[in-house]
Parts: structure tokens; C-alpha cells; sequence
């Protein structure tokens, strides 16, 4: 069993950052914003996610969690001014579920269900509440997700010779690579 990480701390004013182990599979995708990171009502200001006057706009992100046992989402946010609040949402593979809602300032630490875990994991941050006013500011930052991944190992190439009692085989790592060495248990049987 290993451990991976997908994270965006934000340190460049790019949609593309990946500052974890694995990259994520896409950049951030704006809805109805303009798509910029540097700016809009969605932007990266000061190496934090800004949302300012968020009415009606969202931003999402994909990540491959096929190879996850377990994961394991946090993120840091501060409301600066206003009394608007974000919602967190993760894909469940028919929609997004609100997990977190931001308001005010802390942290999120969340486990993520067993039908969050897939090739199609995303995140997206939308509005939690109406009528935001043009001032009204929520700042997120240090979003990182740490999965637990199990190596998958694949036997093919088998060739048996019973009268010498052997058989011969390929072992195959596939999957994720993990962050460090794994051991396989195995056993026989006849």
C-alpha cells in the first residue's frame, strides 16, 4: 500500500498547478466566469483561490482516484468580507454532492465515500448562498487530496511443467506508481 497526492497550493497564478506527487487530470474549469486565473469573479490572488461576488459561477477539478483504497480531502479557506458561503462538492458519478460549506475561515478535512473514488473524481466549488455583493470575498488555498493506493499486480506469461513441478510466470506492477518500495503477499495452490 502506498500513499499519493494531488494538490494545488496556488503558488502561480495558473489553473494547471499540480504541487502534488500525481497530477491532476485537467485544470481547473471555470463555468460562467471568464476563464482567466488572473481575473474575474474567480481568480488566483495572492496565491489563494479568490471568489468574489460568485452569483451563479462555479469552478471544477478532476483527478484519477480509480487506484484509491481511501482518500482524504482538506483545503484551508477565509472569508474576508460579506456572510456568503462556498459549498465543497465531490462527483459521485451521477452528481455532485456537497460535502463542506464554507463560511468564515478554517479548514475542511474530509474521507471520501467509496463511490467518490473513481477515474472521474472531480471538485468544484460553487455558491452556497444568492446575492452576493460586489465586495463579498471568500479565499481558498493548500486543496490537496491524499489517496491511499493499493498496487495492482498482473500475472500472465504462465507456462507449467508438471513432470518437473515448476510453473513460470511474469508478475507485472500496473496502476499508480506507489511513493515507495510495497511488498505482495502471494500464495499456491493446487
Amino acid at each position: 500500500v502506498g500513499q499519493v497526492t494531488y494538490s494545488d497550493t496556488f503558488s502561480s497564478v495558473s489553473y494547471g498547478n499540480n504541487n502534488g506527487s500525481n497530477s491532476f487530470s485537467g485544470n481547473w474549469v471555470e463555468t460562467n466566469e471568464t476563464t482567466s486565473p488572473s481575473g474575474g469573479r474567480i481568480q488566483i490572488n495572492s496565491n489563494q483561490l479568490r471568489f468574489q461576488n460568485l452569483d451563479n459561477r462555479s469552478i471544477a477539478r478532476n483527478l484519477d482516484l480509480s487506484a484509491a483504497v481511501s482518500a482524504t480531502l482538506t483545503l484551508d479557506f477565509n472569508r474576508t468580507n460579506g456572510n456568503e458561503s462556498i459549498l465543497v462538492q465531490l462527483w459521485d458519478g451521477s452528481s455532485y454532492n456537497t460535502v463542506a460549506t464554507l463560511s468564515g475561515s478554517g479548514s475542511v478535512n474530509y474521507n471520501l465515500a467509496a463511490n467518490e473514488m473513481s477515474a472521474a473524481s472531480s471538485i468544484r466549488f460553487i455558491t452556497g448562498s444568492g446575492n452576493w455583493g460586489n465586495s463579498e470575498t471568500i479565499f481558498v488555498d493548500n486543496v490537496l487530496f491524499t489517496a491511499v493506493v493499493s498496487p495492482a499486480i498482473v500475472i500472465d506469461d504462465v507456462t507449467v511443467d508438471e513432470a518437473a513441478g515448476t510453473a513460470t510466470f511474469t508478475a507485472t506492477h500496473v496502476g499508480l506508481n506507489t511513493a515507495g518500495p510495497f511488498t505482495v503477499n502471494y500464495q499456491t495452490a493446487d
